[in-house]
């Protein structure tokens, strides 16, 4: 129905081969390459379906170690249980995570690591800093860090034992490392203090091939954003909330809008008309997420989503986390 192909905005997009008529469901995607629940919300969300559990907030099924040691995955019922990975080493990385995580959570956090000037940093002082990493200087994480490190080991955890999709296919989605620190500065601190906590809890296991340097877990924090979908609560609701975020490989090839410009190429507005309304609507069930016309879509459009919800008023400033500034009439507040 449709073929990845390169876009005049810069980037890859999904072009319409054939006419679609509304309605017409053009990707459904059985479940994520990668994931994480936040750690906020790891009881009262299903590890494998990401189910809530309102309006109690938590579940009773969870995943324990050997030892009855805890692993941190908690699951909506037995079933969900039962997907989830099975082998043996895998539950043993995710108790020691959990052991790690809980020690690194009681110390007191006083890093005040200072930030790069975006104009400063580029790909060759990137590898250096990288080059460099300091596992003797103490090591604290905060949540978000953490909630980092777990998304982190999910990828790491499904490219060795081969989950849903390939190390190839995720490896094909942008890489926007550098555009993601210029972006955010402080981040570059933290993911070195991610990857070093990762080669801590990994240090005894069959991932620790892919820690020995950091080149790995940098391809996924740079495939990280701008490429990865929000894992929000099954409501309506414009107060819905987010409990954590997945990597679709191939739904990340859905762009935002019609006209657009990557931060890092020249941009050519070819579509003065356009308003970025999406002709997609994603729609989740479960660990699934599926795609589907709103409108009838012609061979030669580009198939595009929202990135944001339509009811935003300052749209380019919560466009900026994906790297780009649509110049659309509507975005641009003609």
């Amino acid at each position: 129905m449709y073929i990845i192909h390169p876009t005049s905005h810069g980037g890859r997009g999904a072009i319409a081969t054939q006419f679609l008529a509304k309605g017409t469901q053009v990707l459904r995607c059985p479940g994520p390459y990668a994931h994480v629940v936040l750690r906020k919300f790891r009881k009262g969300v299903c590890e494998w379906c990401f189910r809530y559990a309102a309006p109690l907030n938590k579940w009773t099924i969870k995943a324990l170690c050997e030892g009855k040691r805890e692993t941190g995955l908690w699951f909506c019922s037995e079933t969900c249980r039962a997907a989830f990975y099975e082998e043996k080493w895998i539950l043993e990385v995710f108790a020691r995570f959990e052991m790690e995580v809980v020690r690194t959570m009681k110390l007191k956090n006083d890093d005040e690591t200072p930030s790069v000037e975006p104009a400063n940093i580029s790909a060759e002082y990137l590898d250096r800093v990288w080059a460099r990493v300091d596992d003797s200087s103490p090591l604290v994480l905060n949540e978000f860090e953490v909630d980092t490190a777990k998304f982190l080991l999910v990828a790491l955890v499904s490219k060795v034992s081969n989950g849903l999709g390939s190390w190839t296919d995720f490896l094909s989605l942008q890489n926007n490392e550098l555009a993601y620190v210029r972006h955010k500065p402080y981040i570059l601190a933290s993911h070195l203090k991610v990857f070093r906590f990762l080669r801590i809890v990994c240090a005894t296991s069959v991932l620790k091939a892919d820690l020995d340097t950091p080149e790995v877990v940098r391809a996924i924090l740079g495939r990280d954003p701008g490429n990865v979908f929000g894992i929000w609560e099954d409501t309506e609701s414009d107060e819905a909330e987010m409990f954590g975020w997945a990597a679709y490989v191939a739904a990340s090839f859905f762009n935002h809008g019609l006209s657009m410009f990557i931060f890092t190429a020249e941009f050519v507005n070819l579509n003065d008309s356009a308003d970025c309304s999406p002709n997609l609507k994603k729609r989740r069930l479960d660990r699934t997420i599926e795609f589907y016309t709103l409108r009838d879509v012609h061979p030669g459009e580009e198939l595009c989503i929202s990135y944001i919800s339509e009811l935003d008023e300052d749209r380019n400033r919560l466009l900026q986390d994906w790297f780009f500034q649509c110049r659309c009439k509507r975005c641009l507040g003609a």
